[in-house]
C-alpha cells in the first residue's frame, strides 16, 4: 500500500538521517513532546544543544560529547513514548481502512494456512443484530436545548448531531467437537450502513474451506428467530454445493430464546416458583430426548391460552404463534444425538465482546468509518487471524523513503 496524502502526525514515510532510520509517524510523535523538529539536534557535538541543563558552548568537545550523549538517551526514550490519542485515533482509522480494502486478498490466503481441528465433527454457523449508538447529523439542523449561561460562550457551536441506535451485524463460524463445544470460532461483525450479506459470504467461505479438508463435517445452523437471519444465511448455505452434498443443513432456533417465552407463560399464569422450575426441568428433559416434545409443549400453551383473558390472553398467544412458527427447529433430540449445540452461545457472546465491549461504553458514538475500522481488526484479532493478516498487509506496504541532511 502506497500513501502519498499525510500529515506531520501520521504518515508512512521512513526518514533516514546519517547512520539513523526512523517511521517517520513515531518521530514527529516524539518531536511534538518537546516542540523540536525531527532531524535538530542530532549532532550536538558540532554546533549548541538546548536541554534542561542549560545552552552547551560550540566549541567546547568535551561538553559536546556530553550533550550527544544526553540526547541520545532523551530521543531514545522519547521514540518509545506513546502517540498521543488523536494520533492513535487516526493511525488506526487508517490501518483498519487499508485492512477492510485489502481483505478480499488477503482473508483467502491467511484462511488456506489453517487446519481444521482435531476433534471436529461439525461446523455450527449463526447471524444476529446488536445496536449501536451511531453519530449523525440532525435532519432539521436545531441544536439540542442549552442551560443558560452566566458568562459568554466564545467557542462557536459544532453543527447539530442525534446519536441513534443501529443495529450492527455479526456472525461467526465455529468448529465444534463430538459433545457440541467450539474448538475455534470466528467472527464478523459490520455496521448497519454495510451489507450483511458481505457477512455471510465470508461465512460462506469459511465453511468451503472447512469442507475442502473434511467434506463429512455436518452443518449446522443455531440461531435466534429473527425471520431476516434466517432468510441471509439460507440464501448463502443454499449456494454451497458441499451442503447440497450431505444432505443439507440442520437447523435450530436456540434453545435459551425458546425456554424465556415458556418459562414466562408459566410466570404470567401466576404459576408457583416451585411448580415453574419443576415444569422447566421437565420440559429440558423432554426437549433433550424427544424431538416431538415441542408439539406436546405447544398443546399446553394453548390450553393456557385458551384459558386466560385480557393481556395476558395476548401475550400468550405471541408465545403460541412463535412456536407455532418455529417448532420445525426446535427438534433438539436429533441435534443432540449427532454432537450439534442447540444454543447459539458463539453468535450471542460475540455481539458482546466484538460489538458491545468495544462500540458502546459510556458516551461513545460513532461515525460508519471509524466503527468499520474498529470491527474489522477486531474480528481479525478475536478470531485469531490479526498477526497473520498482518503479516500479508505487510507484504503489500510500500514506504516513500526520504534522505534528510545530517
Amino acid at each position: 500500500m502506497r500513501s502519498d496524502a499525510h500529515d506531520d502526525a501520521a504518515d508512512d514515510r521512513v526518514v533516514v538521517k546519517g547512520d539513523e532510520t526512523a517511521v517517520a509517524m513515531t518521530v514527529s510523535a516524539a518531536d511534538a513532546q518537546i516542540g523540536r523538529r525531527p532531524d535538530e539536534g542530532l549532532d550536538a557535538s558540532k554546533r549548541g544543544a538546548k536541554t534542561g541543563f542549560g545552552r552547551l558552548d560550540d566549541d567546547d568537545q568535551n561538553h559536546g560529547q556530553v550533550a550527544k550523549g544526553l540526547f541520545g538517551q532523551v530521543h531514545a526514550d522519547l521514540l518509545r513514548m506513546l502517540p498521543s490519542r488523536s494520533t492513535t485515533e487516526r493511525v488506526a482509522k487508517a490501518l483498519g481502512a487499508a485492512m477492510q480494502e485489502a481483505l478480499p486478498r488477503i482473508e483467502p490466503l491467511v484462511r488456506a494456512e489453517e487446519r481444521v481441528p482435531e476433534g471436529a465433527k461439525s461446523i455450527v454457523v449463526g447471524l444476529d443484530r446488536t445496536s449501536t449508538p451511531m453519530r449523525e447529523p440532525r435532519e432539521d439542523g436545531t441544536t439540542a436545548p442549552r442551560r443558560a449561561r452566566t458568562r459568554s460562550y466564545e467557542r462557536k457551536a459544532p453543527a447539530p448531531i442525534d446519536v441513534n441506535y443501529r443495529m450492527s451485524y455479526v456472525g461467526t463460524v465455529s468448529l465444534v467437537d463430538a459433545h457440541g463445544d467450539a474448538l475455534v470460532t470466528r467472527r464478523y461483525g459490520i455496521g448497519a450502513h454495510g451489507d450483511p450479506e458481505s457477512i455471510v459470504a465470508r461465512m460462506m467461505e469459511d465453511l468451503r474451506a472447512a469442507h475442502a479438508q473434511r467434506p463429512d463435517l455436518l452443518v449446522g445452523v443455531v440461531q435466534d428467530g429473527a425471520p431476516e437471519m434466517w432468510k441471509l444465511v439460507r440464501a448463502g448455505l443454499a449456494k454451497e454445493p458441499s451442503v447440497a452434498a450431505i444432505g443439507g443443513a440442520f437447523e435450530a432456533i436456540d434453545r435459551h430464546h425458546l425456554l424465556e417465552r415458556l418459562c414466562d407463560a408459566l410466570l404470567i399464569t401466576k404459576h408457583t416458583p416451585a411448580y415453574r422450575e419443576k415444569k422447566r426441568h421437565e420440559w429440558n428433559e423432554t426437549l433433550d430426548r424427544d424431538d416431538a416434545a415441542i408439539d406436546r409443549i405447544e398443546e399446553e400453551i394453548i390450553v393456557l391460552h385458551r384459558g386466560h383473558r385480557g393481556p395476558v390472553r395476548k401475550k400468550l398467544h405471541e408465545h403460541r404463534t412463535y412456536i407455532e412458527n418455529n417448532k420445525d427447529r426446535m427438534r433438539y433430540a436429533e441435534l443432540v444425538a449427532r454432537g450439534l449445540p442447540v444454543g447459539s452461545g458463539a453468535t450471542e457472546g460475540a455481539c458482546k465482546s466484538l460489538v458491545q465491549v468495544r462500540a458502546k461504553g459510556c458516551g461513545q458514538r460513532w461515525l460508519p468509518n471509524g466503527l468499520d475500522a474498529v470491527l474489522v481488526l477486531r474480528g481479525l484479532e478475536m478470531s485469531d487471524r490479526l498477526p497473520p493478516a498482518f503479516r500479508e498487509l505487510e507484504r503489500e506496504y510500500q514506504a516513500t523513503v526520504l534522505r534528510r541532511a545530517a
